[in-house]
């Protein structure tokens, strides 16, 4: 405690620690700190009007009072505010909720788009939609591919007829 004291104002405001403290000179608020900061004196004597230190002995006091001056008054104490323990116990049942209520839900969520989104639309209808198409159309251009001279010719003049007809028709 004696080297903190009368090297704190040296070090954090004097630039004792050289420029390991890096602060942006646009926000740089270490000066005004060390201006309020004063000795080490006056910030023990301020220390004793902060909160934090009563809140520090009132802990102190309660601890040695419920367990070296009267042992059984944490039972009491237990007992009376039960329901509270259990609700802080607990965590406010937020993992109940997240266990039993959000995951089930996410995991049917997930599900749904699964059996849904993935298997009934992607695998089978665009996938082995398209298979079958294919596989459609193999068939039918199967038939149409004899291998004969004549079955080529014949497609060939379907072919020309089509696209005569189409070009009389759309030339006006």
């Amino acid at each position: 405690m004696l080297i903190g004291a009368f090297t704190v104002k040296p070090l954090l405001f004097d630039g004792g620690f050289g420029d390991s403290i890096f602060v942006n000179e646009a926000h740089n608020f270490i000066p005004e700190i060390g201006e309020e900061f004063g000795s080490w004196w006056s910030f023990a004597l301020r220390s004793l009007m902060h909160p934090v230190l009563y809140l520090v002995l009132a802990g102190v006091g309660s601890a040695w009072a419920l367990y070296i001056k009267w042992p059984h008054l944490p039972d009491v104490i237990d007992a009376k505010l039960k329901p509270l323990r259990v609700v802080l116990e607990n965590k406010y049942y937020f993992d109940w909720i997240n266990e039993n209520i959000i995951a089930p839900g996410s995991r049917l969520l997930g599900t749904v788009f699964w059996k849904g989104g993935d298997t009934a639309i992607i695998d089978r209808t665009i996938i082995d939609g398209s298979a079958g198409f294919i596989g459609w159309f193999a068939g039918v251009a199967r038939r149409v591919q004899s291998g004969f001279l004549y079955s080529y010719a014949f497609w060939m003049v379907i072919g020309l007829a089509v696209m005569l007809g189409w070009f009389v028709t759309h030339l006006h």
